[in-house]
């Protein structure tokens, strides 16, 4: 009996020997073919080799951002992973994660990922990453993960942060951009030291008094001074060119950060100061097309905005609100009556697909009045620029959808400038965008217009479309409302590079149109809508303060335009020839172009 046990001990040993190396050697089948791409560069492993569960044993890190990563099925193999990271995927489907209980940093944001149960068992993780799509509603999953330090739920859907409660090892925690209404569960998280909640509808913060943080962002509505340096003397102590920045940024220019781009610029719009001041959204206001409020992590917003500041003194910084159409249907609450609707209770649409608003309903009216407001209560701010006011704002897409006359719609935006100007201090900048057109009817209300001045043939100007942009120029410059801050943007040529020959020509057309017709801000596009612009060196001449009349005229010659500067002076040449002309001081050239640059524009 002795010896045949023994025979069955060795056999019941060698079977379990044998079950080990065959699943040691089993095949791991990684459908997503940029997850197997991923795994194998980090083993190292050339295609010809199979991957197996011994191999996938040896991924300790993998890392794997922005890699159109859909499906992770496969990485349940890989139970020894510490660290993964695959922010910026396409991934939903997190059960193949639920086993791998030595993870203990983890980065899922930007993913489409709803369901977070499979992290459930991940008791050992210490940093978590989950922001970022707008998709994850409950974080009970996270109630049992202990051990975590650092935790980010930015820009999600949560309303409910009572799974938190107990996780007291936390340092960091990130909930921006979420519904959070109640902080009582962070109450008793003793050791954070770096807690952000901005963007979220809660405003008692009283439980949080007793923890020591460190750096705390959260929402304080802003209502603050203009700061200082005044706007007048901003706008009067520039020198020129001047350049404005509206929506689009500069190209071609990618050895500057954004930061250092944007202070090439004396006027730029719509600056959130790094999406610090935001709409404040809250349960009386709970959309942020309905928010008569700005707030924002303020400290923050006005350490950038000086930031700017001490690089460019002469800063024109101004906010925008929507007042024709919103891109998306949650700008205002559910079922609102502030869209414009069709018989059968449709939202109408531009032909670019944006929502039109009823906007000359009394009650939008009013609701317009005090967002234009809300930026002159927050002295970041210095004024507002307002889109679509061709001919008086009747010019706009969409126009033809509206069952109001063009006098109607004058009425409408009278009225709204009207109650702001009752509101707002007498520096507040308005400016709108007129195209081409004059804004007789709101001189008194506005300090400039932005002349989107579009092209008169395909990516190209007439002499006519030239004199009819100058004249509307000057004509606001001598009519509009002081301090004025009228802004021409020339339009490009798409089709060829931005320092192209022709573009350079173009741009010295618009720049010294500018300088010669206002006192105004100039930019140079590459070319259509919203479209960036190129930085050209032309515009780093240093010409100082205007000395001389606009639009002066060179001797007799029609078309042909000088102004004279502090530093210099300013000729343009409209009048389709070559110029000669003669300065009375000796002066050198400032161009692209070479010494001719005296003679021509």
């Amino acid at each position: 009996m002795k010896f045949s046990f023994s025979r069955l001990f060795v056999f019941v040993n060698a079977s379990i020997l044998l079950t080990a190396q065959s699943v040691s050697t089993q095949l791991v089948e990684i459908p997503d073919p940029n997850l197997r791409k991923a795994v194998r560069e980090t083993l190292a492993m050339p295609d010809e080799l199979s991957l197996n569960q011994q191999e996938m044993l040896r991924l300790k890190r993998l890392s794997a951002w922005d890699s159109e990563i859909t499906d992770l099925t496969g990485l349940e193999h890989a139970t020894s992973l510490i660290d993964l990271g695959l922010c910026g995927n396409q991934i939903q489907d997190l059960r193949p994660l639920a086993g791998l209980v030595h993870l203990e940093g983890l980065s899922l944001c930007g993913n489409p990922i709803s369901d977070i149960s499979p992290l459930a068992n991940l008791i050992n993780l210490k940093g978590l990453d989950l922001g970022g799509d707008r998709k994850i509603v409950d974080i009970t999953p996270l109630a049992n993960l202990i051990q975590l330090e650092r935790l980010n739920l930015n820009r999600q859907s949560i309303y409910d942060i009572t799974p938190l409660a107990n996780l007291t090892q936390l340092t960091h925690l990130t909930l921006e951009n979420n519904y959070v209404t109640d902080f009582g569960p962070l109450a008793n998280l003793i050791n954070l030291e770096r807690l952000w909640i901005s963007r979220n509808p809660g405003s008692d913060f009283t439980p949080l008094q007793t923890l020591n943080l460190t750096d705390f962002r959260y929402d304080q509505v802003c209502e603050m001074p203009p700061l200082l340096p005044p706007v007048r003397e901003r706008i009067e102590s520039r020198s020129f060119p001047s350049i404005f920045q509206p929506w689009n940024d500069v190209v071609g220019s990618d050895h500057l950060t954004w930061e250092q781009r944007n202070v090439l610029h004396d006027l730029h719009w719509t600056p959130t100061f790094n999406d610090t001041i935001l709409w404040d959204v809250t349960p009386m206001e709970p959309a942020a097309g309905v928010a008569t409020s700005l707030a924002g992590p303020l400290a923050r917003a006005r350490e950038i905005r000086q930031r700017r500041f001490d690089q460019n003194s002469n800063m024109i910084f101004l906010g925008g609100a929507a007042n024709t159409a919103h891109p998306t249907v949650d700008a205002f609450p559910p079922d609102s009556d502030l869209w414009l609707r069709d018989a059968n209770g449709e939202i109408l649409r531009k032909s670019d697909g944006k929502l039109l608003i009823d906007f000359v309903k009394p009650e939008f009216q009013d609701l317009l009045a005090k967002r234009i407001s809300a930026f002159a209560r927050c002295g970041l701010y210095d004024g507002i620029m307002l889109d679509e006011f061709n001919h008086h704002g009747n010019g706009f897409g969409g126009r033809h959808l509206y069952p109001y006359t063009d006098e109607e719609i004058i009425q409408a935006y009278t009225n709204i400038f009207r109650e702001v100007r009752n509101h707002v201090r007498d520096d507040f900048l308005i400016i709108i965008n007129t195209g081409r057109s004059k804004p007789m009817r709101y001189a008194e209300y506005v300090n400039g217009i932005f002349m989107e001045t579009g092209h008169d043939y395909p990516y190209g100007y007439t002499h006519g479309g030239l004199y009819e942009i100058e004249n509307t120029l000057l004509w606001s410059e001598q009519n509009l409302r002081a301090p004025r801050i009228n802004c021409v943007e020339g339009w490009g040529i798409p089709t060829e590079p931005p320092d192209s020959p022709a573009n350079r020509r173009r741009m010295r057309v618009f720049t010294t149109m500018s300088l010669t017709h206002s006192d105004g801000y100039v930019v140079y596009n590459t070319g259509g809508w919203e479209p960036g612009h190129f930085w050209y060196p032309f515009w780093d001449a240093n010409l100082g303060r205007p000395v001389g009349e606009k639009a002066q005229h060179y001797g007799d010659v029609d078309g042909l335009f000088i102004r004279e500067f502090t530093n210099g002076w300013a000729v343009y040449n409209r009048s389709g020839k070559t110029q000669t002309i003669t300065l009375p001081a000796p002066a050198a050239p400032f161009s692209d172009r070479g010494n001719n640059a005296v003679s021509q524009t």
